[in-house]
């Protein structure tokens, strides 16, 4: 079977030296019994967090983390994979408790943000299908988000742009101020692709007149070219 840790950097660290020992004995001991069993499990275990961070900061065991580090998947934001938000709703239609879609309703889920991603997504769906009137509307999803909690979170990104392009035009270079969020994982590729977006339509569409957008000096160009190739960030699409 598989078991499934969700935010595996949650667990406590009391907890993840009983899970250690789990993962490297394959034995556990029911809560009443006397005797151990053995389990023939696979492990997968989510998270949005920097674990080396974690470890870093003594929050996560280090022995740990290299026993469930065999295979590394990154899934994107919704954001980033919005040709999957379609199939997802169909997948959920059931919270929308057999109510027809009336005008809009595509339009508004295809091309919102989803900033709580999958979970904010089944969220309006389950709202729409309880407090929704009959065809659900565009208007019903629109305004189900704007009451959302995830809300603050969008107004809370874009104030967040707005900051690291102050630092920018103040002379701070990408490498001071976007690449740390970045690799410490506060920020997004999504995030950092937009702040790049802007800077190469400021820049005639131009990578080295860019980097002088974003005080990087030409030395580095190579080496802001990997990353971006390495990332997956490209801020010509």
């Amino acid at each position: 079977g598989t078991l499934f840790f969700d935010e595996i950097s949650e667990i406590p660290l009391s907890f993840q030296t009983r899970l250690l020992r789990f993962i490297e004995t394959k034995r556990y001991r029911i809560l009443g019994e006397s005797s151990e069993r053995e389990a023939d499990v696979r492990i997968v275990t989510a998270t949005n967090k920097n674990l080396l961070k974690a470890i870093e900061e003594s929050e996560f065991r280090e022995d740990l983390y290299f026993r469930l580090h065999v295979l590394e998947i990154e899934i994107p934001p919704l954001r980033q994979r919005k040709e999957d938000i379609k199939a997802l709703v169909l997948e959920n239609q059931k919270y929308l408790n057999g109510k027809a879609l009336g005008n809009a309703f595509w339009d508004v889920i295809l091309n919102y943000h989803w900033p709580g991603n999958v979970r904010e997504l089944n969220t309006v769906l389950k709202r729409a299908g309880i407090i929704s009137n009959e065809p659900i509307t565009g208007e019903d999803i629109q305004s189900i988000i704007s009451q959302g909690i995830y809300k603050k979170s969008v107004d809370h990104e874009g104030d967040k742009t707005e900051n690291t392009w102050k630092e920018i035009e103040a002379g701070k270079s990408f490498w001071e101020v976007l690449w740390p969020l970045f690799i410490d994982r506060e920020v997004d590729r999504y995030f950092v692709k937009q702040v790049l977006k802007k800077a190469y339509m400021i820049s005639s569409n131009s990578f080295k007149e860019m980097m002088d957008v974003l005080n990087i000096g030409q030395k580095d160009y190579h080496k802001f070219m990997s990353l971006m190739y390495k990332y997956r960030i490209d801020p010509r699409n």
